[in-house]
């Protein structure tokens, strides 16, 4: 997905469900989850959305939640109004979840 950087606020769909997504998480157990929109109209390959998710040593939930929050932002990126198209890898970056110990 490539969004116009005037539409990537927290008050601006898609982003601002993805953010409230994360801070449901953390009510929810999570340590800590964060969602990243990064700048996608860089000219280097690894400044596009990233996401963040920390658990109390549960490596596996802390990669399920983190692939959710970069899910959304596929999902959210074939149906935008933004006209930008899902892109096949759905981010310019690589999952970046590290999970806590």
């Amino acid at each position: 997905m490539l969004p116009h950087v005037m539409r990537q606020s927290s008050l601006d769909s898609p982003n601002k469900e993805i953010q409230a997504r994360a801070r449901e998480m953390e009510r929810e157990g999570a340590m800590c989850a964060s969602f990243f929109v990064g700048f996608p109209h860089a000219d280097i390959p690894y400044a596009g959305s990233s996401a963040v998710v920390v658990t109390d040593g549960d490596v596996a939930r802390a990669q399920a939640l983190c692939d959710e929050l970069l899910d959304m932002h596929g999902a959210r990126a074939s149906s935008s109004s933004t006209g930008s198209s899902r892109s096949s890898n759905r981010c310019c970056a690589p999952r970046n979840c590290v999970p806590g110990r």
